[in-house]
């Protein structure tokens, strides 16, 4: 839970009676923030699809950065500061959106309140950047905030966790919002991210870009990062949707976040860790074709991990089915026999493909298709060969 104190004046509640607006005086507001030696506490604004969009800032000799909300900001708060009337903020600005538990006068402190952080959903749903630019103009530069030096709040209070997120992304529309973003709300939305906390899971999105590592007592089992150089993401799309990232295509499909569950994210963080594993094993096999494995959102090896995980979702399991008319013997194989074999298909396909086009090939959908044929021939064979097995052992029984 988090409180702080904000002076806002003129605030009154919205005609519908659902919300507050007001003026914010960042003045003082900017120094009751929750921070660390000049540095922001992170939760105020785990709410923000974006995340961290601007951090300390690497300014030049002039004390510009190459942000230009950043730089914007600084520059209006230099003008105030040189004489010019306050409302310059005001007018250049957008505002804020902040969604509370609670927004409560301060007792004895005219136009003072206090508001009061303590649910996931709850924090700066927009106006991120603007907040984050005064508060290092202030800290970092040592610009002087004068008093009546406004934006425009809209507060919410107590609303639940799906119609803040909702809020959240209708005030988030000067830039588009793709699902890297509206993961980071789903996942808390849903209730998967305190799923995973419960079973030692920190499920890090976009927004905690800036968390590099957790408490071990809190989070025994560590990170899964969503959006990590290992292509997460794209892993989770390739086994829930049964769809290998292709090119020419984005990076997931618009519906991948529908019915994600905890253990399908378990799951996904295990088949990545046995991949890694596999690929480690046999990087001499496979790193004759690292020429088709250049997309850097996919990570180290991305396009066969994607068409492997989509062959384990959709293939592994007929392999453990034993015969389809008897169901009297049961097949025994591991995961790392099914890679190989799986790799053994994806060789023999490579040379056709190789010939028509270059590097993409792999990452075709039409690879993907030959990929899972090759597959599923290879499954027949091997029950047909291991029912075979069965049958002259069953004859051999019978003899005796």
């Amino acid at each position: 839970m988090l409180k702080f104190e904000a002076k806002i004046m003129n605030l009154s509640t919205s005609p519908g009676g659902r919300s507050k607006g007001g003026y914010i005086d960042l003045s003082s507001f900017i120094k009751n923030l929750p921070h660390e030696d000049g540095i922001l506490n992170n939760e105020i604004f785990r709410i923000n699809v974006r995340g961290n969009t601007i951090t300390t800032p690497k300014l030049n000799k002039k004390g510009r950065s190459k942000h230009t909300v950043y730089d914007g900001v600084v520059d209006t708060l230099q003008r105030i500061e040189s004489g010019e009337n306050t409302d310059l903020m005001f007018l250049s600005n957008q505002g804020c959106l902040i969604m509370c538990e609670s927004c409560t006068p301060v007792s004895g402190k005219p136009n003072t309140y206090e508001i009061v952080f303590s649910k996931e959903h709850h924090g700066f749903g927009n106006g991120q950047q603007s907040i984050r630019s005064t508060f290092y103009s202030f800290h970092n530069l040592g610009i002087n905030i004068l008093p009546g030096t406004c934006i425009f709040v809209k507060i919410t209070e107590g609303f639940d966790s799906k119609e803040s997120v909702e809020i959240c992304h209708n005030n988030n529309n000067s830039k588009s919002i793709n699902n890297k973003d509206k993961v980071s709300n789903t996942f808390i939305e849903n209730g998967i991210f305190d799923e995973l906390a419960q079973k030692g899971y920190f499920l890090k999105c976009k927004k905690d870009s800036d968390i590099k590592e957790v408490d071990a007592k809190i989070y025994p089992n560590g990170i899964i990062d969503l959006h990590d150089q290992s292509g997460f993401y794209n892993l989770l799309n390739a086994y829930h949707k049964e769809t290998p990232w292709n090119a020419g295509t984005g990076i997931v499909d618009d519906e991948l976040l529908e019915n994600v569950t905890s253990k399908i994210i378990l799951d996904v963080q295990q088949l990545k860790l046995d991949l890694e594993k596999w690929i480690e094993k046999n990087k001499l096999r496979v790193y004759q074709y690292k020429q088709f494995f250049d997309e850097a959102h996919l990570g180290p090896y991305g396009p066969i991990k994607n068409l492997f995980t989509t062959c384990f979702k959709k293939h592994y399991q007929n392999f453990l089915t034993g015969h389809n008319e008897t169901k009297s013997w049961v097949s025994t194989i591991s995961k790392n026999e099914f890679f190989d074999i799986c790799f053994e298909c994806f060789e023999s396909k490579v040379p056709s493909f190789s010939k028509a086009v270059s590097k993409k090939t792999v990452k075709s959908q039409l690879f993907a298709l030959a990929l899972f044929e090759k597959l599923e021939d290879r499954i027949k064979d091997y029950h047909k060969a291991e029912y075979i097995k069965y049958l002259e052992k069953r004859a051999k029984m019978m003899k005796v």
